[in-house]
């Protein structure tokens, strides 16, 4: 379990990482020169964020973790959808990330949004827990 914790932190903080990097090649908009605190919460919730959080909620929420394989990819991928949903909806609202302006706009940066969330969580839970079922199983 530690080693999960270290795994989702590590990318909790790269991904805080790339979004403040992203945060100083926009132009025009409302971001400020320099990445505050929110910025970087907003960028980690609306990036792979979501994913590394999903992934924990998963197995500590307890009706979560009681469901079938199948049933609990599927409740991942609608958390991912509403931490996502909520963070860009709040990050635009605050005025931390444009508003999109074209319907085309919407549709890549909520595309872009989930993918980030879904990579992350599958890549946590292939590192983690397949792993861990490999081990067990002497391969």
């Amino acid at each position: 379990m530690k080693r999960a914790a270290l795994i989702v932190v590590l990318v909790l903080l790269l991904s805080a990482l790339a979004g403040a990097t992203a945060a100083f090649a926009l132009e025009d908009t409302v971001t400020p020169a320099v990445p505050t605190l929110l910025d970087a919460i907003i960028w980690v919730l609306n990036g792979g964020g979501a994913g590394a959080l999903t992934y924990l909620a998963i197995d500590k929420i307890k009706w979560l973790s009681n469901l079938g394989p199948d049933n609990k990819r599927y409740a991942s991928y609608v958390l991912i959808l509403l931490l996502s949903a909520v963070a860009w909806g709040f990050g635009m609202l605050m005025g931390y990330m444009p508003v999109p302006g074209h319907w085309r706009e919407w549709v890549e940066v909520a595309f872009t949004t989930l993918f980030t969330g879904l990579f992350t969580s599958l890549t946590i839970h292939a590192k983690i827990d397949l792993r861990k079922k490999r081990l067990e199983a002497g391969q």
